[in-house]
């Protein structure tokens, strides 16, 4: 689709960045229910995923690992999840367009790692 293509063009000429007010929804308070435990900035910079806010009171800095997300499960204006070894982190942005903009950011990010793995495969 159009917007995909956009994105991995921009990717490709490092000129792609995303940030997003959010509140952060996880399961550190119980196990299989999901509360809101804080709010911050959700920002992809070019290289990285980062979440930059509270989560229980505390001020935190959490980077995730973009190599071992392929997908992010999400209801479109709703939320959307990123999968991590230390949890279940939901987010919910303010402006609920951009779920899909992070959706669609991910999916690029898989895309071009597809092409380079196919292109590196190639070159042997």
């Amino acid at each position: 689709n159009y917007q995909k293509q956009y994105i991995m063009n921009k990717l490709k000429k490092g000129e792609y960045t995303l940030k997003s007010k959010v509140e952060l929804y996880s399961n550190t308070i119980k196990e299989f229910k999901l509360d809101c435990v804080g709010k911050g900035v959700l920002e992809f910079d070019g290289n990285s995923l980062i979440y930059k806010g509270t989560m229980n009171d505390k001020e935190i800095v959490k980077e995730f690992n973009l190599h071992t997300i392929y997908q992010l499960p999400f209801a479109p204006a709703v939320r959307f999840n990123i999968p991590d070894e230390d949890g279940m982190f939901e987010f919910v942005t303010e402006n609920k367009r951009e779920i899909i903009e992070w959706v669609q950011l991910v999916d690029a990010l898989n895309s071009l790692k597809l092409e380079e793995e196919a292109n590196g495969s190639n070159n042997n």
